[in-house]
């Protein structure tokens, strides 16, 4: 089983001695083609109504008024009058925990990212035409990677096929084992209309082990927050996840650094690599191990077991 851990960074703001942090997969270093939503900046001294729209652009959120003649009631400390509205447009791809599933939408965007010492990056839960993507080595200006990839096949041979074949969609591009480099930059142009579920980039290992499989459960993972005196409803997390309940064949003595690796990743979302090797990987972008059972007596060529959740 392959992985990449994501990297992250935090976006946050202090409100009267109290630190507040939202988690992100790392920001670009520049997009375009991408439009955020156009609501002011939160002002303590102005007066809100129901349906007005607030930004914290510290946190890269904006927030919703459920309560008339709202004054000096700041977002991050009255929930019972604010609803949080998740990330801006160009956040949307990179939130890494409760507004997962959220997409950042745009027309002939181009993402620039720093891929200084990292080796894989993906962009999954996509709608797209189609992309370049560009590896340039900032310390020799060299294009060492540049490709491009189709999001839809619309082609057909013959008047049967353009009717009654179904059309090719590729909704995830993971890209690993590119060269690990000091400074480098990787740049993705779109053509056309896109909309990305997540985007994120790193360094990938192998956790050692065979991703078997045994059974497949979709669930409804949304929590709403119904508040008592607005009756307002809040999402605090989105959408529906696979919950693959799995067998896990360890082919390795190496049970210390499989251990190690687990206790690493347990509960996190990481994105998980597929191949041929690991039956029903692909079935998971984005997800977490839930539970993992190791067996002690005898490490070494054994079956165990193991619940992974996909959230994208």
């Amino acid at each position: 089983m392959r992985y990449m851990p994501p990297i992250t960074g935090d976006k946050s703001t202090t409100l009267n001695d109290v630190k507040h942090t939202v988690k992100y997969y790392e920001e670009p270093l520049s997009i375009t083609g991408v439009t955020n939503e156009s609501y002011l900046e939160y002002d303590n001294t102005a007066t809100y109504g129901i349906g007005d729209y607030v930004l914290l652009d510290d946190l890269k959120k904006y927030y919703r008024c459920a309560a008339d003649s709202t004054t000096g009631k700041h977002p991050l400390e009255n929930t019972d009058v604010w609803v949080d509205f998740g990330p801006i447009n160009t956040f949307r791809m990179l939130a890494s925990d409760e507004f997962i599933n959220n997409k950042t939408t745009g027309t002939d965007c181009v993402i620039v990212i720093d891929f200084s010492r990292k080796d894989t990056f993906a962009f999954v839960d996509a709608d797209f035409i189609e992309v370049i993507i560009t590896l340039v080595d900032n310390d020799t200006g060299q294009t060492l990677f540049n490709k491009e990839y189709k999001g839809r096949d619309y082609g057909s041979l013959n008047y049967s096929d353009f009717y009654y074949q179904e059309y090719k969609v590729l909704s995830r591009l993971v890209v690993d084992g590119m060269e690990w480099l000091p400074d480098a930059t990787l740049t993705l142009t779109f053509t056309g209309g896109v909309s990305i579920g997540g985007l994120v980039s790193g360094n990938s290992s192998d956790l050692g082990v065979t991703l078997m499989g045994t059974s497949l459960k979709f669930e409804d993972t949304s929590k709403v927050s119904v508040s008592p005196i607005t009756g307002t409803r809040s999402v605090l997390r989105y959408g529906n996840v696979r919950v693959i309940d799995c067998k896990l064949l360890m082919e390795t003595d190496q049970f210390n650094i499989i251990a190690n690796r687990i206790d690493a990743i347990i509960g996190k979302n990481i994105l998980w690599i597929p191949s041929s090797d690991d039956i029903f990987a692909e079935l998971i972008s984005i997800g977490y191990i839930e539970d993992f059972t190791l067996p002690i007596d005898s490490p070494r060529n054994v079956l165990t077991n193991a619940v992974v959740v996909g959230v994208l």
